[in-house]
């Protein structure tokens, strides 16, 4: 299952290329954490917001009056992302995995 330059292996297989060449792996995943789901809920509901056209006139006017600049609505922080073991790993599927091999 290639999809660009990704391919998709389960651990078995991740284990059988990388034992030829290193004794101990452990698999670990960059995932969501709990409150990232919720702040994601909200973002989606304030980006909405901010889509309004009266939202934008009004953001226009005061950068033109007062000169301010509105920043990104909650960007994402450090809080938003958690490591979790391949054991941990349940309904919660990491989008980065991280491969820990020691020689």
């Amino acid at each position: 299952m290639t999809s660009y330059n990704r391919k998709h292996f389960i651990e078995d297989a991740i284990n059988s290329v990388l034992l030829s060449s290193f004794k101990n792996i452990e698999l670990y995943g960059q995932c969501y954490s709990t409150i990232s789901n919720l702040r994601n809920d909200f973002r989606l509901v304030l980006n909405r917001l901010n889509l309004n056209p009266f939202n934008w006139f009004g953001c226009w006017v005061q950068k033109l009056v007062r000169g301010i600049n509105l920043k990104v609505v909650l960007p994402e922080k450090s809080v938003d992302f958690e490591l979790l073991n391949y054991s941990n790993f349940n309904k919660n599927q990491p989008f980065v995995l991280i491969i820990k091999a020691t020689k």
